[in-house]
Formats: structure tokens, C-alpha cells, sequence
């Protein structure tokens, strides 16, 4: 309760300074990954519904359920081999180049996005490729509510259905699953940020791991446990906030 986590034998500070020098490079990896599931979860899950029963449906489907099941840490190295040496088009591993020190702010601003491209995508994958199913599915049952057919029975178009009516009604499971997938992204970052070498929290466990460094992972796992409450604190909030039927009457005092 007092924050005071031990001391690190491994990297002979206290576990405390530890904890805050991994933290915010997780943290970034983690918003650049949640931000890029979000856009492409919900943009493909929306275009696989609306080309529902063609082949680009059946093809996305299948592709998403592959992503969905590929290891991390195999699509991490595989990232790697093809953007980093076939086509060297990012740098292969850290979270910023040797030179970044003598680099003004715009190129160091750059020269981090060029190392995390990678990393958060890899990341996010699993949970894009996750949430494409879920928009998929829940336009899909949105589109055959009643209301839906009347919109379209009065000439509204195809367009303005699916994303001005039907995605505030599937909207709320992936509200759902952002909040879930918070803990998610920050504590399962482990294996990426080994592959990348990123210098987060995934990587401070690993070590501690390997060092037998207690506090270490004993912090760590905490911190981890904390985000999950945390995750689902804030997906009931924003489940109460998009949707007022979830609420619970002012006067019930059950």
C-alpha cells in the first residue's frame, strides 16, 4: 500500500524506479496496439457484414480465424524475417535506433514510430482479428431487428444503415471487449516485447524470470491484476454510458 515493492537484485534499484522506467514504453506499445485493433476489427467487421454470404465474407472469415490462431511470438519473428531483411523496411528489434540521441524531435518522433509499427501490430492481431468476428456478428444480428427493415422499407440507404443504425446496436459487445482486452494487451505483451527486445514491462518479467529476481515478478504480477480490474471497471462504465438499460434504478438498493 505504500509502494514500497523491494529491491531489485538484478538491476540494483528498487523494484519501484523499476516498475516506472518499464511502464510507460508498455503502456505506449499497448495504446498503439489498442488503437489499431479498434480501427481494423471494426472497419473489416463492418465491410465482412455488408458483403455477407459473398466470397470476401468466407475469405475474411478465414483469414481473421488464422490470425486469430497464430502464436504471438511466431508472427512476431515472421514480421521480422519479411519487413526487416527481405523487405528492410523497419528496423528489426529495440524502441528506438543507436542514433536517436543526436536526432531532432521530429526524426526521433519518427524513428519511434518506425520501431513500434511491428511490435503493436503484433500485438493487436489477435485481438483485431478477435474483434472483426465480433462486428461481424453483432451487425449481422443487428441488421435483421425490425427496426433495421423499416429504416429500409422508408429508403434509407444501404450505407446509412450499417453505419449510422445498425453499429450503435452491435456497438456494445465491443465495447465490452476493448475493456477486457486492456489487461490483455498490457500484460500479455510479454512474449512481443521479448521478440522486439522492447523495454517494457513484458521484458523487465522475462529477466526477472531468468534472474530469479522475486520482487520483480511478484511487482509485475501485481500491477497486471490491477489493470484487470481496472479493465473491467472501465468496460462496465462505458457499458452504462452507451447504453442506460444496463443501469440500475437510483432508488434500488439491491
Amino acid at each position: 500500500l505504500k509502494g514500497e515493492l523491494g529491491w531489485s537484485h538484478s538491476r540494483a534499484r528498487p523494484v519501484r524506479r523499476a516498475l516506472g522506467e518499464a511502464l510507460p514504453p508498455t503502456l505506449l506499445l499497448a495504446g498503439t496496439a489498442l488503437v489499431f485493433f479498434l480501427i481494423f476489427g471494426i472497419a473489416l467487421g463492418a465491410w465482412s457484414a455488408a458483403r455477407r454470404g459473398r466470397w470476401q465474407e468466407r475469405l475474411l472469415t478465414l483469414v481473421s480465424l488464422t490470425v486469430y490462431a497464430m502464436p504471438a511470438f511466431w508472427l512476431g519473428l515472421m514480421a521480422i524475417l519479411l519487413f526487416s531483411y527481405k523487405i528492410p523496411l523497419f528496423p528489426a528489434s529495440s524502441m528506438r535506433g543507436i542514433d536517436a540521441a543526436t536526432m531532432g524531435f521530429a526524426a526521433r518522433s519518427f524513428d519511434l514510430v518506425r520501431h513500434q509499427v511491428r511490435p503493436a501490430a503484433g500485438l493487436g492481431a489477435a485481438s483485431a482479428a478477435a474483434m472483426t468476428r465480433f462486428v461481424q456478428a453483432g451487425l449481422l444480428e443487428a441488421l435483421a431487428e425490425p427496426f433495421i427493415r423499416a429504416a429500409r422499407g422508408r429508403g434509407v440507404s444501404e450505407s446509412r444503415l450499417l453505419w449510422g443504425h445498425a453499429l450503435r446496436r452491435a456497438i456494445l459487445p465491443v465495447i465490452n471487449l476493448v475493456g477486457l482486452s486492456l489487461p490483455i494487451l498490457v500484460s500479455g505483451s510479454l512474449v512481443v516485447e521479448v521478440v522486439f527486445a522492447w523495454p517494457g514491462m513484458g521484458r523487465l518479467t522475462y529477466d526477472a524470470i531468468l534472474t530469479q529476481d522475486t520482487s520483480v515478478v511478484l511487482a509485475c504480477t501485481l500491477l497486471a491484476t490491477l489493470f484487470v480490474v481496472l479493465g473491467n471497471l472501465l468496460a462496465d462504465i462505458a457499458m452504462a454510458w452507451a447504453d442506460p438499460r444496463v443501469r440500475l434504478p437510483s432508488g434500488d438498493s439491491k
